[in-house]
């Protein structure tokens, strides 16, 4: 069972290792936001999008949803020049943009990106439309979308700040409200009486990820929604055309990586939801980006097909209205669970091992905020808790594997006796002489009080710890740059990247701690299964210089306790040995005087 559990957990560690997940492409995305520039449509994305003959609202005519209505009496409304909004909470700081309303930058307080500055979720862009742009159903920014929109600063009923952008023209008649509060969310209020169809654009992607960060196995890229209850995912590099989600059934529905989340959540019903993939190309304003729509597979060029992918979600209104709840932010697991929308599913790890995984988290923020204020010595302090909860099984176990090893000399001789037996003439398994070699097996641990697998099961109930803190330590934006001592500057993440690999040193350091706690182990079974055990700390040392340090941290303080608690153990079993030795033998003394005194006196 042992062996089975080992080898199941190789497997599975092992896949991610041998078969990561193909990335996207491999340009550098600049930290750069060109807050000024106008927010217009770029020609290469106008030439895409205008003519997309499928839209996704069965639009026949969607190169002609730019066109205004006939003229009708209006009150112009508009600004002179083009001017930013800030807005700054303890969380965030957002800046909005009058042309058209859009929000060209929304940086997060207390955390960094690949170069040292604060994460900003907007992505850096050359051209194009900025999220909550005014787009045609089929993705193409309207002229709307270019116009000075007249700005009122003012409060909303909860104290919070609030903006509205205004607009009568020409092009047509919107007004586009945000309501900020301090907890992460903003409420975004659309109404537009002209053009009759229209849509809001959100994306494309999230953040400005560096390259190692797009070649980074554990990061990852989708846009993510619930329906009808379940939460669902779509790649970057697995959508390859539009997906239209229906919009009755819809709850929320985002842009998501491993670690941040921007999501709007409908406040009232929306007309629909399409999800569409783009390419990235770099633009010609100093490394930003340009996006366009993705061609189909069969036309995709030798460079497109490396370059980067995300994507992009288009909402189109019900009524000429639009209501929505938007979520910009880092993916903390007990600040969206307080929400009450379901965001804190977007965190993937957990699953099956969310029983596991949401009290370790809180375990770990507690002692950081509580106790030590590093994430490392965290980690070492809940793992002292957890070997101390499983202090009474591990001394079962160990009790089991003891005994097991006092009997192996009698199990080797019942396999013995049975080999030749085993197998007829013609190699055929003799399953009546395999049983009576188990039933005298049997007997023999009833005889002496030994649970054969008794020695199992504290590994057992590790497996889903380990795999629930695997996932934590590669998941939880708590952990994202955590730094511990010496060389490790990110638990998160393995220190170094050689030849193209990842590799934690401190796996090394464990190795070494898993070879120890081997030799103090009791050892039973037939020779092959020992060595198949001696196999293993070779095997988990080779898995885990590629894993994140903190994992890696973890399992080198449990082997460190393990080696601790069975020197202990091994002692005091030695020691009440040889006092049972020396009673045995004391006692077998008086018995033989005595007996020699019965025998002389007859």
């Amino acid at each position: 069972m042992l062996i089975a559990v080992l080898l199941s957990l190789a497997v599975l560690i092992g896949w991610q290792q041998l078969f990561p997940a193909p990335q996207p492409g491999q340009q550098r995305v600049s930290e750069t936001t060109t807050a000024d520039q106008p927010a217009g449509v770029g020609s290469e994305g106008a030439a895409t999008r205008g003519g997309d003959p499928a839209s996704p609202f069965d639009s026949p005519s969607a190169g002609a949803e730019a066109e205004v209505e006939p003229e009708e009496a209006y009150e112009p409304v508009s600004a002179s020049r083009e001017e930013e909004v800030v807005v700054e909470t303890d969380l965030y700081r957002a800046v909005l943009t009058n042309r058209g309303g859009q929000l060209v930058s929304f940086v997060l307080s207390g955390h960094e990106s690949h170069n040292g500055d604060a994460v900003d979720l907007v992505r850096s862009r050359a051209d194009g439309a900025y999220p909550y742009a005014f787009v045609d159903p089929s993705g193409q920014p309207l002229p709307l979308n270019g116009q000075l929109f007249a700005v009122e600063r003012g409060e909303n009923s909860g104290g919070a700040t609030s903006v509205t952008f205004l607009y009568s023209g020409p092009e047509g008649v919107a007004s586009k409200r945000f309501d900020f509060s301090e907890q992460g969310l903003f409420d975004v209020t659309v109404e537009v009486e002209r053009p009759a169809r229209w849509a809001l654009f959100i994306g494309p992607g999230i953040r400005n990820p560096s390259l190692e960060e797009l070649e980074n196995r554990f990061e990852r890229r989708a846009a993510v929604y619930r329906m009808d209850g379940e939460v669902e995912n779509l790649d970057t590099t697995g959508t390859e055309e539009r997906i239209s989600l229906p919009a009755g059934a819809l709850e929320w529905v985002g842009l998501e990586d491993t670690y941040f989340l921007s999501a709007v959540i409908p406040r009232e019903p929306v007309g629909g939801v399409v999800v569409a993939p783009y390419l990235l190309s770099e633009g010609s304003a100093g490394g930003d980006w340009s996006f366009r729509d993705l061609p189909p597979e069969d036309e995709l060029t030798e460079e497109e097909e490396e370059a980067g992918r995300d994507l992009g979600l288009i909402i189109r209104p019900d009524d000429g209205r639009l209501a929505l709840t938007s979520y910009w932010g880092a993916k903390k697991y007990q600040r969206l669970s307080a929400m009450d929308y379901g965001l804190e599913e977007t965190i993937t790890i957990w699953s099956l091992l969310r029983p596991i995984a949401v009290p370790l988290l809180w375990a770990l923020v507690w002692v950081y905020e509580n106790v030590v204020h590093n994430y490392g010595w965290a980690i070492v302090l809940v793992t002292i808790v957890i070997k101390l909860i499983l202090l009474p099984l591990t001394h079962k176990s160990f009790v089991s594997m003891r005994k097991m090893q006092e009997l192996n000399p009698q199990m080797q001789a019942i396999r013995a006796k049975w080999k030749s037996k085993l197998r007829d003439k013609q190699g055929k398994m003799n399953m009546e002489a395999q049983r009576k070699m188990n039933e005298e097996m049997q007997e023999l641990y009833r005889e002496a009080g030994v649970n054969p697998v008794g020695g199992c099961l504290p590994m057992v109930l590790q497996m889903p710890v380990l795999f629930a803190f695997y996932q934590l330590l590669t998941t939880a934006v708590e952990l994202r740059g955590a730094p511990w001592m010496l060389w490790i500057t990110d638990l998160s993440q393995p220190s170094f990247v050689v030849g193209g690999f990842p590799f934690e040193p401190l796996a090394l350091v464990m190795g070494v701690t898993q070879v120890i706690q081997q030799r103090l182990t009791p050892m039973a079974g037939d020779p092959m299964q020992r060595k198949l055990m001696q196999a293993m700390p070779i095997l988990f040392t080779l898995f885990f210089l590629g894993f994140p340090s903190g994992l890696v941290l973890y399992w080198l303080t449990n082997n460190l306790l393990t080696i601790l608690q069975h020197s202990i153990l091994q002692r005091s079993m030695s020691k009440k040995d040889d006092q049972s030795a020396s009673g045995d033998s004391k006692h077998g003394t008086q018995k033989g005087s005595k007996s020699s005194r019965r025998v002389a006196k007859k």
